[in-house]
């Protein structure tokens, strides 16, 4: 998306949003999405570690909270429709 050069995401999210690539609400939804995704992945990497297991990126969800879960969710419908946007500018296809 037009050269954001950032190497961190939540930079590269704010790039995308200075350029108005993204809205700052659809900014701030993809910010929010990566902190949830990025804090349930490493909580479950503690987990595993604690459990003698090598740490992967495998969520088991079943062992979330509710409120936890749902969050996930969010957070990956947040992605999910980032990515098809995304997709659908790229090639001008609607999906």
């Amino acid at each position: 998306f037009r050269r954001v050069l950032f190497r961190s995401r939540p930079a590269r999210i704010a790039g995308l949003a200075a350029r108005g690539v993204v809205s700052a609400v659809e900014a701030e939804r993809l910010q929010a999405a990566f902190a949830t995704l990025l804090d349930a992945v490493l909580r479950q990497q503690l987990a595993d570690e604690a459990a003698g297991l090598v740490p992967g990126n495998l969520v088991d969800t079943a062992a979330l909270a509710p409120p936890q879960r749902a969050a996930l969710k969010d957070a990956l419908k947040a992605v999910r429709s980032f990515a098809k946007t995304a997709a659908a500018d790229l090639t001008g296809r609607v999906w």
